[in-house]
C-alpha cells in the first residue's frame, strides 16, 4: 500500500512540475529556428570547403573573411524587414523605400567587391567564381530538401526515403 502511494505521489509530482514551466511557443519556435540555422551553417561550411577543396591553411584564412562579409550582407538585407505592404503605403513612403532599396543594392555591391578583393589572395580568382556557383548550388539543394520535406517526400532531414 505504501508503495502504491509512493508511486502515485511520484507521478503527480511529475505532472505538477511539468505544469510549473510556462509554455512559450514563440520562444520554442525561435530556438528551433536558431538550431536549424546553426545546422545549415555547419552544412554550408562543410559543403563549401569540400567543393572548393580548401586546404587547412586556406580554411583558416578564408572562413573569417567570408563570415565577416556574409554578416555584413545579412545586415544589409535586414533593412527590408518589417516594411508595410504596398497597398498600405503612401506614394512618399514608397519613394523612400525605393531610394533605400537602391542605396542598399549599392552597399551590397560594395560589400561584395571588398569580399572578393580580400578573398582573391587567399583562394584566387578562379575559385572565387567557383565559390559563387557553389553558394548557389548549396542554396538550391537546401531549398530542394525543404520542399521535399514539406511535400512529405523525405524524412525529417529532407532526405528521400
Amino acid at each position: 500500500m505504501k508503495i502504491k502511494l509512493l508511486i502515485l505521489a511520484f507521478i503527480f509530482s511529475g505532472a505538477l512540475m511539468a505544469q510549473d514551466q510556462p509554455f512559450d511557443q514563440k520562444a520554442d519556435r525561435k530556438e528551433l529556428k536558431e538550431k536549424r540555422q546553426e545546422r545549415i551553417e555547419k552544412l554550408k561550411i562543410a559543403y563549401i570547403s569540400k567543393e572548393l577543396d580548401l586546404t587547412t591553411q586556406e580554411s583558416q584564412k578564408f572562413w573569417p573573411v567570408y563570415n565577416k562579409y556574409e554578416q555584413m550582407l545579412k545586415d544589409a538585407r535586414q533593412s527590408h524587414r518589417g516594411m508595410k505592404k504596398p497597398d498600405e503605403m503612401t506614394a512618399s513612403e514608397a519613394d523612400a523605400i525605393i531610394k533605400t532599396h537602391i542605396e542598399n543594392e549599392y552597399k551590397r555591391a560594395e560589400i561584395q567587391e571588398k569580399k572578393v578583393n580580400e578573398l582573391k589572395p587567399i583562394i584566387g580568382s578562379v575559385r572565387i567564381i567557383q565559390l559563387h556557383h557553389v553558394e548557389h548550388k548549396f542554396k538550391k539543394e537546401i531549398l530542394n530538401r525543404t520542399d521535399n520535406r514539406s511535400r512529405g517526400k523525405g524524412d525529417h532531414r529532407g532526405r528521400r526515403k
